[in-house]
């Protein structure tokens, strides 16, 4: 029901225009850097518990889980995601 509702609220004119089009590109980078980021957290935690070491260490960085991942990482992923994404695929 709540997807005929959305379905129906955008015309095809909309679907047709470059700052839609901007903006669930950047919605798809986010989420594939969502991805990224919780599969590079379950790497690391399969390394601690079963190898006992890590491979990395983000525990200087701003914004860090248990020294697995950082904010930092997660920008560059999404800066890299979008430049592949809106450069090299023909977007436009």
């Amino acid at each position: 029901f709540l997807l005929k509702k959305v379905r129906l609220h955008f015309r095809v004119d909309d679907l047709n225009s470059k700052c839609l089009r901007v903006v669930l590109g950047i919605v798809i980078c986010f989420c594939i850097t969502l991805l990224c980021t919780i599969f590079e957290l379950c790497v690391g935690l399969i390394e601690c518990y079963f190898w006992g070491h890590q491979c990395w260490n983000y525990e200087t960085s701003f914004l860090n889980y248990r020294g697995i991942i950082c904010l930092r990482m997660s920008s560059m992923f999404f800066v890299s995601i979008s430049v592949f994404y809106f450069f090299y695929i023909k977007f436009f």
